[in-house]
């Protein structure tokens, strides 16, 4: 239960370092092109392309098992103590 937990956790982070980079490199083609582009606009391109890159990295774990030796190795820690 905990190395899912971990995993999860894994998983939202890659997906939102990902958006994250996306949303600069998209603030940053838009300021250089026009202009700042609002606050609320960044914000919502963050928002929705994390939850896109995070369905993406789901899929991927189902299908690869990317997080599977880490959740192995994080409940191999809770089982020892």
């Amino acid at each position: 239960m905990i190395g899912q937990f971990s995993a999860y956790v894994v998983k939202g982070v890659l997906a939102g370092v990902i958006a994250q980079g996306i949303t600069l490199l998209v603030s940053g083609v838009v300021t250089a092109a026009f202009v700042a582009p609002p606050t609320a606009v960044i914000l919502g391109v963050f928002a929705i392309s994390a939850f896109v890159i995070g369905g993406i990295v789901s899929d991927l774990d189902e299908e690869h098992h990317i997080t599977q030796p880490m959740t192995k190795a994080v409940e191999g820690l809770f089982d020892e103590s």
